[in-house]
């Protein structure tokens, strides 16, 4: 639909423009806007269609975007998109257009078709292709260099980003030409004049004045000058202005000269400077483009710094040459990162500070940091932000992996001085862009053509938002992490106080201000390290006061002392008077010279530091210090006095734990350097000298470690000493919390004071802090307890459509769930970890907090299931941590995470430990970024999904943590991601859960799963808990596939290879941990040091380990039937303490996990109850009982007990046994213990129940047993899919089939218990469908109870019930021919009847259950339809009615079997064979085993099977809900007798289905007779007897050809009447046969099996006769009540014996009291019978005739 739509719309806009072209309108360009949005949804459908992998389907897709592409870049003036490219360039890297490359490459002659199509399995050769004259060189190096990280493929990375930048400088140096001329640095020539013509003017001047003079003289005197004097005037002055003009003309010649002069130069210098700047420009313009892909290739190639370190650890980038290089390698882009040259210091100067040394191990860590560096130096650069801040995350990442302390900060405090200032920059700029104002930094061309955008608005950088402007508006771009890039700051500004570069820190924090003031957390610790930095620099300008006063002092005494001693002064020297005077004075010139060159040394060294302003801004440090002062006032103002006092605890307990661990890792050191020293120690060979050694050395360690006892014991009670100090602080702090309420507060001052008080071993007592601070968060009492109140458990499983999850999460808030969750982690962790209820309470409640984190708005699953392969990118649009540390941290939750699931497993809560494990995956790969916890994580969530039936997630993330693909790197994924991050390369399971076994693709699946190894790489990288793991998930994970069968194992060839595969895999898994654990002591001291198999794992580790495999290999044994081998295990397993050595049993002792035992224990109480041991089971089961109680364990305490009621039912305490389930299941529900357990306890009541008749008790019961499996399923998505492969599926089956068949059992039977059984059955039948297993036994009780229920929902429609008729001989073969008339519904009861007899003799031969089929069978065609049939059906009946007799004789059969037992067979059972080799054993003890010594080995082996076929028939009653497993032994059992053992094959041969449709002519004199309640719903002592009576007497020809067919409804009173009469009888046909005499007195009797061996004599024969009766009288009663007893035989009568009332005849008569009915054809018994039921007789023809 996806693609339709698009496709519609890409037709759509070609018809636009076509339509354009032929109107010649301006629409002949396709909307860059629109196609944007489609590239979007094109990309979205590639990714969908690639998860589905459908490569059909993908191909088609491809092919047609591709066409539209080549379309679009037909079209003239077409503009791409960065969309556009984005989706060209991940189309060329695609299978299909590979394919078709050639094609492609005709039509678009761009160079990312040559080089993208190689990308994918071969970056060497894409990186190959790219040409020497590329533009976008840069941008497809760094896609070669994504593309081989993502390969794995790191040899030539550095080679590769090395050749990248050197060749981008190159490209801009080609670019510049040319350079400025140096200027000559000579004068213009000079505009002034020449001498002679000043001279000259000034000589014209004088004689112009004397003239004047004259003139003024005679004007003076009166009179006239002469003509001569007037023309020399005139002569005179036209010499001056000729003069004049001719200095006038010599000015502008000069001028001139001078202009020439200087143009000559503006031609020499300022051209040439102005095309040095355009070169510049355009290597500007050249930079702008190559700066984000420099700083990504630099990004990268500290990325490749970064994982080197990690691989080699702290000895990472160790060699010499190692700072060097790095230093070498930061040249090549120093133009790139914008940084002026800055004169460095010399190091005479006395501010010089040394740089400290670089350590070999930081170098490698120091040179990733650098580059990581560099590239966010030219991310800011090129205002790439988002690229810039990923950087600092990864600088971020390095700091505190390898320079986590004070002493290492210092080496790189440059390096995060320039991280700070571009995060300064970038927030600085992002406010100048949403206010509308130019940056600072950009050029003047830049700035002239800056236009603001249209919407502008105030910049918060709390709202972590990066602005861009599109279109010129202003929108919203990326976000950022603000707490993140928060801590990142202060751990830059901490390390500039730490390097002591105060004015930077107070330069940065300056500007930082205007743009975080609303972001209080930030603020308090902005504000500490701003006022500190301010002291500094305002002691250092006070200190630089002082030091020049004295300096003015010292030159003052200097300037007096040097007048003094001068050639004039007072101590002149030469004065003998004044000479002791004077050296004095030289003396203290000297000193004095000395101390002003220390003040002068001293002032300059403080010259940095002595400023009085900040630099480049008119405010004062005085001034800045003043401002901060009041706004730390005006913080505090706002803060609480109880708050400030909460900080000072909390400041107190960070010293105290920072000096603890510093203790404890200085302890560590020492002790593994005094182990170094002792190995190496050298030997001596000398033995004197090495025993007096060895003395000494023995004296000295003694005395040695006493004193480390000692010291370690004063260093534990001074430490002590401290926490009680600082717990006393924070009990007055919390009690002043209390007071005010501090909802906030008080919580997180209660986990930390529970902290404390566990720190000093008042473990109860911080319990109590802990459970004080969850009761606080949500204002309950008691929340652990009573959590369920609060969150439901739904909300987490199967929640409703309408379900409100969030609003929990607003009310609360998500750091408070966070803080809660890490507070239950505790409780369950430390505080309950031997109390196991209250340890799984917390957990479960931890579970649904995690879950509740899921609702925060983001597009998260809702229902639990469903993150079985969801694997969050993020949780929510904002940090979901505190900027407050004291919250709780990403490692403490995955700690939690770890814990919880592991609990949460061991438990079976499977569904509830998915949603945290998605949680425990996002926390290790997007926040602490650590390998080994995402492994750990995906391990369980894999191990989850494989106990629900999740098969493909499991085989994804298994196969994907195998491989390691997804890993968290050790930096995050930059801006532009690579083409091998898609998700194609993750794993993508073909696995059909709806398909079996024999499906090919499964198992190939399963067979790829199978041959997973870990590579070298990872096998260091993920710890042995991991491994462990793994190989088990993938051991579970193929015994999940094979045993979708309750039985081990299968019998198909391909998976009989699996399951030994499977058992190889564990096998060996075992002995690779067993090493330890073996009783070898070299093994042992190998684990201890770290040198074993065990990888330094702990003996609690292999012990549990190996405890892990022989559990999974107890449960494959129980499977085989190999009760005696779970036993075996478990026994060794128990006994691995006792048998180890006092160190080693202490080791395991302190450290064992109390669940791992508990459940070795049940398995041993489950072996024994699958053997019917009972007295051994009670024994064991009283034991683990006690240890429950101890531990407090409440799920594994429900399977104990069931199998003591299971227990007390064998021992016939029917009624003890179903109080015992009703007390567990009332204990489970008040702890409200929901889960398929319950469910199968309360089908186990129903089934005793229903025993006991108390009907409508087991219908509620299973009705509540319905409803947990209903919802627990519904979770699991059965109603979604059927999935073959969930567990225990098919007791759902189970339990509506024994709801079917109570619902047609209760008191008052009506039509809608009937419909609901119907309804039931059709259920379970629709359910079946989906199943890989449902046992025939469940099978046939499923269609019976549908038969049953529809012949009496099809009487309750018709008339009354009216059963049977009289039936003649010579109707049957009249009435054939309407055999094809039957009904529809008769077809269809029969049809079940034939299904329900086909499964009842398929596996095993169910004698009862196929007697009920026959009899049920027999009344259905007995009952009074309105049908032609009917006579012919009463045919039938009795045909049906003479096989079930028939059946009565079969068990007895049997019996006879065990005196005769011949015979011989291949591969019998192998649990059986090992259970008659251990009775074999046993009997060898007793004396009379050796009766039968002589006796064949196959006959005595023949003779065992018959007895355990008829043991288990005998004990399948006993447990109750769970018998799949006893039925499949009786099924082996049965089906070895019949190949190997003739006669009991014709025994138990089947009955065909075609048999109940045959018909039975009467004989004359038959009697059959059977018990069976025909109709529910009746009283409990009423039964049925179906009668088929053919008397014969001579008086009546007629009624020789008539059979009485009816249905006698026999109470109690009435059985007791006639009981009474034929025990009478059979008492007196004994007596007789004993004869006269005194054997009436004295007399031995052994004719009554069910009464035992009578040994009667004197008076006592006749009170024991009467009580004999009486008892026999009970059992005949009870029998028929219950439906429960033997079975009778048809007597075997000769000639002579055929008008004779026999002894054997009564013995038939006697024997069907006991059983189900007798089949007797004889005159005189038929008789009798028709004497007894004379009135029923006669009541049954009136009806007929009626």
């Amino acid at each position: 639909l996806a693609w339709t739509a698009i496709r519609m719309m890409a037709s759509r806009l070609q018809q636009t423009h076509a339509e354009s072209l032929e109107n010649e309108t301006e629409l002949n360009v396709v909307s860059t806007s629109v196609r944007r949005v489609m590239s979007c949804l094109t990309y979205s459908l590639l990714e969908f269609v690639s998860d589905l992998q459908e490569p059909e389907l993908m191909k088609e897709v491809v092919l047609s975007e591709v066409s539209q592409q080549l379309w679009l870049r037909g079209v003239t003036g077409f503009k791409f998109s960065r969309e556009d490219q984005a989706l060209w360039e991940y189309l060329l890297v695609l299978e299909p257009v590979r394919e078709k490359l050639a094609e492609v490459k005709e039509k678009v002659t761009s160079s990312e078709v040559s080089i993208y199509p190689l990308l994918v399995g071969s970056p060497e050769a894409a990186k190959d292709a790219i040409s020497e004259d590329e533009a976008r060189f840069l941008e497809f190096t760094y896609r070669a260099v994504r593309q081989a990280i993502s390969e794995k493929k790191q040899d030539q990375l550095k080679e590769w980003i090395q050749e990248a930048f050197t060749r981008a400088t190159e490209q801009r140096g080609r670019l510049v030409n040319s350079s400025p001329v140096a200027p000559e640095k000579t004068p213009l020539p000079s505009l002034e004049p020449t001498p002679e013509e000043i001279q000259e003017e000034e000589a014209d001047k004088e004689e112009e004045k004397a003239d004047n003079l004259r003139k003024k003289d005679l004007e003076l005197q009166f009179l006239t000058p002469s003509d001569a004097e007037v023309e020399e005037w005139e002569q005179k002055k036209i010499s001056r202005n000729e003069r004049e003009e001719r200095r006038r003309e010599n000015a502008e010649n000069r001028l001139t000269v001078r202009k020439e002069a200087a143009a000559d130069r503006i031609a020499k210098l300022l051209l040439a400077r102005i095309r040095f700047c355009r070169e510049h420009r355009e290597v500007r313009r050249l930079l702008k483009g190559h700066v984000p892909w420099l700083a990504a290739l630099r990004f990268e190639h500290g990325q490749i710094l970064y994982d080197e370190c990690m691989r080699a650890g702290l000895e990472g980038g160790g060699e010499d040459g190692g700072e060097d290089e790095a230093e070498a390698e930061g040249q090549e882009d120093r133009e790139g990162e914008g940084k002026t040259k800055i004169q460095a210091l010399d190091p005479s100067d006395p501010a010089y500070i040394k740089k400290p040394k670089l350590p070999r191990r930081l170098r490698g860590p120091y040179a990733a940091l650098k580059s990581f560096t560099q590239a966010v130096n030219l991310a800011s650069r090129g205002r790439a932000w988002t690229l810039m801040l990923n950087c600092c995350m990864q600088a971020l990442n390095v700091v505190k992996e390898f320079f986590s302390d004070e002493e290492t900060r210092v080496y790189i405090s440059h390096l995060l001085r320039d991280i700070a200032e571009a995060i300064v920059k970038m927030i600085k700029e992002q406010d100048d862009l949403c206010r509308g104002v130019a940056s600072a930094d950009l050029t003047l061309t830049e700035r002239q053509a800056f236009n603001p955008p249209y919407n502008l608005r105030s910049y918060k950088f709390s709202d972590g938002v990066i602005y861009r402007v599109y279109g010129g508006i202003l929108t919203g771009g990326d976000v950022f992490d603000v707490s993140a890039v928060s801590r990142l700051l202060i751990v830059c500004l901490e390390t500039l106080m730490t390097s002591e570069r105060w004015v930077a820190t107070i330069n940065i924090i300056f500007e930082l201000h205007p743009h975080v003031s609303n972001m209080d957390n930030l603020m308090d610790k902005l504000v500490k390290l701003m006022l500190a930095a301010c002291k500094q620099v305002l002691q250092a300008n006070d200190e630089t006061n002082q030091l020049r006063g004295q300096l003015s002092e010292k030159e003052n005494r200097m300037n007096y002392l040097r007048k003094e001693t001068g050639p004039k002064g007072r101590l002149a020297e030469g004065l003998r008077t004044k000479a002791k005077e004077r050296s004095q004075a030289m003396q203290e010139m000297d000193e004095i010279a000395a101390e002003i060159d220390k003040l002068n040394h001293r002032i300059l060294s403080l010259r940095f530091l002595n400023i009085q302003k900040l630099p480049g801004k008119n405010v004062t440090i005085r001034a800045t210090y003043d401002d901060w002062l009041k706004i730390q006032s005006d913080i505090g103002r706002d803060k609480s006095k109880h708050a400030i006092e909460l900080e000072r605890c909390r400041m107190a307990l960070k010293n105290f734990m920072r000096e603890e661990r510093l203790k404890k890792s200085r302890g560590s050191i020492k002790q593994s350097s005094q182990e170094v020293l002792m190995k190496d120690n050298p030997q001596n060979d000398d033995t004197a000298t090495e025993n007096e050694g060895a003395q000494a050395t023995e004296a000295a360690s003694m005395s040695s470690e006493k004193a480390q006892v000692q010291e370690e014991g004063d260093r534990e009670a001074e430490a002590m000493t401290r926490a009680g100090a600082i717990e006393v602080q924070y009990g007055r702090c919390i009690s002043v919390l209390r007071e005010k309420r501090e909802r906030e507060l008080l919580p997180l001052a209660l986990q930390e004071y529970g902290e404390i008080l566990y720190f000093c071993g008042r473990h109860r007592e911080a319990g109590l802090a802990w459970n004080d601070a969850l009761d606080s968060i949500f204002t309950v009492m008691n929340v652990g307890r009573q959590w369920r109140d609060l969150i439901p458990t739904t909300l987490l499983t199967n929640p409703p459509a309408q379900a409100q999850r969030s609003s929990l999460l607003k009310k609360y808030g998500l750091n408070n769930i966070l803080l809660a969750t890490v507070l239950c982690f505790k409780l369950s962790s430390l505080t309950y970890r031997l109390d196991l209820h209250l340890q799984l309470e917390y957990s479960l409640f931890a579970a649904h907090l995690v879950a509740l984190t899921f609702t925060c708005g983001q597009p998260h699953p809702s229902r639990a299931r469903d993150f079985a392969d969801y694997t969050p990118r993020e949780l929510t649009a904002s940090d979901p941590f505190a900027n407050d540390s004291s919250m709780c941290d990403a490692a403490t939750l995955a700690d939690a995470s770890s814990f919880c699931c592991q609990v949460l497993f061991e438990y079976k809560f499977y569904l509830q430990m998915l949603p945290f494990a998605s949680f425990y995956q996002w926390l290790a790969k997007e926040r602490i970024k650590d390998p080994a916890s995402y492994a750990n994580a995906c391990a369980w969530k894999a191990r989850a999904c494989v106990h629900i039936g999740a098969m493909p997630e499991a085989i994804n993330l298994l196969v994907n943590t195998f491989r390691g693909v997804g890993l968290p790197s050790i930096l995050s994924v930059s801006q532009a991601s690579s083409v091998g991050d898609s998700s194609s390369s993750f794993l993508k399971s073909a696995f059909k859960v709806d398909e079996p076994q024999s499906y090919s693709q499964n198992d190939k699946e399963i067979r790829m799963v199978s041959e997973l190894k870990l590579s070298e790489q990872l096998q260091s990288l993920y710890p042995d808990r991991v491994k462990f793991i793994l190989e088990l998930v993938k051991i579970e994970l193929i015994i999940t596939y094979c045993g979708v069968k309750p039985f081990w194992p299968q019998q198909d060839e391909n998976v009989s290879e699996l399951c030994t595969l499977s058992e190889g895999l564990l096998e060996d898994l075992r002995k690779e941990y067993f090493g330890p654990l073996s009783g070898d002591e070299d093994a042992l001291r190998q684990s201890q040091t770290g040198e074993g198999g065990l990888m330094n794992a702990s003996l609690n580790q292999a012990l549990s380990f190996t405890a892990e495999c022989d559990l999974i290999k107890c449960n494959l044994m129980m499977k085989r039937g190999f009760y005696s081998s779970v036993l075996d295990i478990t026994a060794e397993l128990c006994k691995l303490l006792e048998d180890k050595g006092p160190i080693q049993g202490l080791a395991i002792k302190k450290s064992i996990d109390p669940k791992i035992w508990l459940k070795v224990r049940s398995m041993r109480c489950q072996a024994l109850l699958r053997q019917s041991r009972w007295t051994f089971l009670r024994q064991e089961s009283n034991r683990v009982l006690q240890e429950m109680a101890r531990l407090n364990e409440q799920l594994v305490l429900r399977d104990i007990m069931t199998y003591q009621a299971m227990h007390d039912l064998h021992q016939g305490k029917l009624d003890l046994s179903m109080a015992t389930l009703e007390e567990i299941i009332n204990k489970a529900t008040k702890l409200e213990s929901t889960d398929l357990g319950l469910a199968v306890l309360y089908a186990s009541l129903a089934d005793v129940q229903k025993e006991l008749r108390h009907i409508r008790a087991a219908l509620h019961s299973i009705r509540l047993a319905e409803t947990i499996m209903h919802e627990h399923f519904a979770s699991l998505g059965l109603a979604d899919m059927k999935n073959k492969y969930i567990a225990d599926a098919f007791e759902l089956v189970k339990v509506k089939v024994l709801r079917a068949h109570l619902e047609i059992q209760v008191p008052d039977l009506d039509k809608n218990n009937l419909e609901t059984s119907v309804l039931l059955c059709n259920e379970a039948e629709t359910l079946m469908s989906g199943l890989s297993y449902v046992s025939d036994r469940t099978i046939s009780k499923l269609h019976f109870a549908r038969a049953r229920a529809k012949r009496q929902l099809s009487s309750l429609e018709s008339a009354p019930l009216v059963w049977g008729g009289i039936c003649r001989t010579d109707d049957a073969e009249k009435e054939k021919q309407d055999e094809n008339k039957q009904r529809v519904l008769y077809e269809a009861i029969v049809s079940d009847l034939k299904a329900a007899l086909r499964y009842a003799s398929r596996d095993a031969f169910d004698f009862d259950s196929i007697r009920s089929i026959l009899l049920e069978a027999a009344t259905l065609n007995g009952t009074r339809f309105e049908s032609r049939d009917q006579p012919m059906n009463l045919h039938r009946s009795i045909r049906l009615l003479k096989l079930a007799c028939e059946f009565s004789t079969r068990v007895q059969s049997l019996q006879k079997l065990l005196k005769d037992s011949q015979g011989s067979g291949e591969d019998p059972p192998d649990f059986l064979v090992r259970e008659l080799e251990e009775s074999l054993d046993e009997r060898k003890r007793s004396q009379s085993y050796w009766s039968y010594e002589n006796e064949q080995l196959e006959q005595r082996q023949l003779r065992g099977m018959i007895y355990s076929l008829l043991s288990q028939l005998k004990e399948q009653r006993f447990y109750l809900f769970d018998t799949d497993h006893t039925g499949l032994r009786i099924s082996k059992i049965h089906q070895f007798l019949i190949k190997s053992f003739t006669p009991y094959a014709d025994t138990c041969a089947p009955i065909e289905e075609d048999e109940l449709m045959q018909v039975q002519v009467p004989e004359a004199g038959l009697v059959l007779l059977q018990w069976y309640r025909t109709s529910d719903g009746a009283q409990q002592d009423t039964v049925s007897l179906l009668c088929a009576l053919s008397p014969s007497t001579e008086e009546d020809e007629q009624s020789s050809k008539d059979c009485y067919v009816f249905c006698v409804e026999v109470n109690k009173s009435w059985a007791h009447e006639f009981s009474r009469e034929i025990a009478s009888a059979r008492w007196q046909r004994d007596e007789d046969e004993l004869g006269p005499g005194p054997a009436r007195t004295e007399w031995d009797v052994s004719v009554y099996p069910s009464l035992g061996r009578l040994e009667l004599q004197g008076e006592e024969a006749a009170a024991r006769k009467k009580s004999d009766l009486e008892h026999f009288m009970m059992l005949t009663n009870k029998d028929i009540r219950l439906h429960v007893g033997g079975l009778a035989s048809e007597s075997q009568q000769t000639a002579e014996e055929a008008s004779l009332f026999t002894v054997q005849e009564l013995d038939s008569i006697d024997n069907w009291f006991n059983g189900p009915g007798v089949a007797i054809t004889d005159g005189r018994v038929c008789n009798f019978f028709v004497d007894a039921l004379k009135s029923k007789i006669a009541d049954h023809v009136r009806r007929c005739k009626e």
